[in-house]
């Protein structure tokens, strides 16, 4: 019979142990500190968020812009080399001036 009053003496020792508990409760005047770090952790979480949202929402907006500008330089040229009767069947480059007031032009290229 001493085996198993060293055994119940054990069992109530184990359940008075905290660090042998199932749940231990900690009040919240003392995880004040880890809460407050973890409400800053989701607030930066949420900001940054917001921000890679908004980044990307400018960034197609100047996608489509880039877009937009390419088509409609091409359409410049295209209209200009119909102006000056450019021949459409041969392959032109298109230079641009690099100064303003300086003249700009279509320079023909081999055909390969």
């Amino acid at each position: 019979m001493s085996k198993e009053v060293n055994e119940n003496k054990e069992v109530q020792e184990i359940e008075q142990d905290p660090s042998a508990a199932e749940v231990v409760e900690i009040p919240a005047e003392d995880a004040k500190e880890a809460t407050n770090i973890r409400m800053m952790l989701l607030q930066t979480q949420q900001y940054l968020s917001q921000l890679m949202l908004d980044h990307e929402k400018r960034k197609r907006t100047l996608l489509e812009n880039i877009d937009t500008l390419e088509r409609d330089l091409y359409t410049a040229a295209t209209n200009l080399q119909k102006e000056h009767s450019v021949n459409p069947e041969w392959t032109y480059e298109f230079k641009l001036p690099s100064q303003p007031g300086e003249k700009a032009y279509f320079i023909r290229k081999e055909d390969s």
